[in-house]
């Protein structure tokens, strides 16, 4: 690797611990990211009961997921920083939070994120290949995320 991959891959880990820092993600969960690369899922305990303490479940992804994200990092040349789990009557659906290297969309993308509504990747597990982009809307419990598409069914 060379000094200028290694210069774009600090950016993009520096930009990923700021938006972590805006979606107020428990400190500990950045610290793993910053130190390890860790990336951390969050999910509610159950579809519209939520876990009494703490409410959000965060936890490190298993190795089938991991795959699905490196394989997402390498097609689409970013960094995922964050996931929301979702288990819907469609599959187990992954939110991916992340950064690309176009820095221009950067504030704007911050902006979103203050506002709670992120742009993300939305990964069926059972289909993979098929990803979506586009925007959710996002609630903070205890240091974790979750859809808010999804808190009411």
């Amino acid at each position: 690797m060379d000094y200028l991959e290694i210069l774009n891959e600090s950016e993009l880990e520096i930009e990923a611990i700021n938006r972590m820092t805006i979606l107020d993600i428990q400190k500990e969960l950045i610290s793993d990211f910053l130190l390890h690369r860790t990336v951390f899922c969050s999910e509610l305990a159950s579809v519209g009961i939520l876990n009494p303490c703490p409410f959000v479940k965060k936890y490190e992804l298993e190795e089938d997921t991991l795959k699905m994200i490196e394989d997402f990092e390498q097609e689409y040349k970013c960094l995922v920083y964050h996931t929301i789990k979702t288990l819907t009557d469609t599959g187990t659906i992954y939110n991916l939070f992340y950064v690309r290297e176009n820095k221009e969309d950067w504030e704007t993308q911050q902006d979103d994120i203050y506002a709670s509504l992120p742009f993300v990747a939305t990964i069926n597990f059972s289909s993979p290949e098929n990803v979506e982009f586009g925007q959710i809307q996002v609630g903070h419990l205890t240091g974790g995320l979750y859809n808010r598409f999804y808190e009411e069914r």
